[in-house]
């Protein structure tokens, strides 16, 4: 999609970002999403066989990359890294423990629709404890200050809901 956007177009978007980053807001487009249902298995009349994925601004999604920094340990969301690279990792910290004789307490969680669920000023102090301060902790803000969804079902929109708790999916 970016690449369809030629030179000029680039060159706008990247106009657009640097506007934004400098005044620590964003447009509202960027902070509204449209949900639309997507089918899992099952009786398609029954509405808890689908799930929402929620469909983001392309100029909102790349000033999100740009923001985005994510540690070299970290690997979900990670293209080719995954849960079989976290395994082999604690596969040698247990190899590790093992052989000097120290004890290790793991606890494995799987949380529910975790991205939802999410209370935003609890982020921002997470945020505060990695280091993250300033205008990059202000330009993540602003991708949530008024962020907003509308429900799309076989092409009819509905009005906008405000979006208080969770995050972005596939956003920074």
């Amino acid at each position: 999609m970016l690449k369809a956007l030629g030179v000029e177009g680039l060159s706008w978007l990247t106009r657009l970002i640097n506007v934004a980053w400098k005044s620590e807001t964003v447009p509202k487009e960027w902070q509204t999403g449209v949900v639309v249902p997507l089918f899992k298995k099952g009786d398609q009349r029954v509405c808890a066989n689908y799930r929402g994925i929620t469909l983001l601004s392309l100029p909102g999604k790349v000033y999100s990359k740009v923001l985005d920094r994510i540690e070299e340990e970290q690997c979900g969301f990670r293209p080719g890294r995954g849960t079989t690279d976290q395994l082999f990792t604690l596969a040698r910290i247990l190899e590790g423990a093992w052989e000097y004789a120290y004890p290790v307490y793991m606890c494995f969680v799987d949380l529910e629709k975790a991205y939802d669920r999410v209370p935003r000023e609890l982020l921002w102090e997470v945020l505060r404890e990695y280091g993250v301060r300033g205008s990059r902790l202000r330009a993540i803000q602003s991708l949530y200050s008024q962020s907003e969804s509308c429900i799309r079902v076989l092409g009819s929109k509905w009005d906008p809901f405000p979006v208080r708790v969770g995050l972005r999916q596939g956003c920074a």
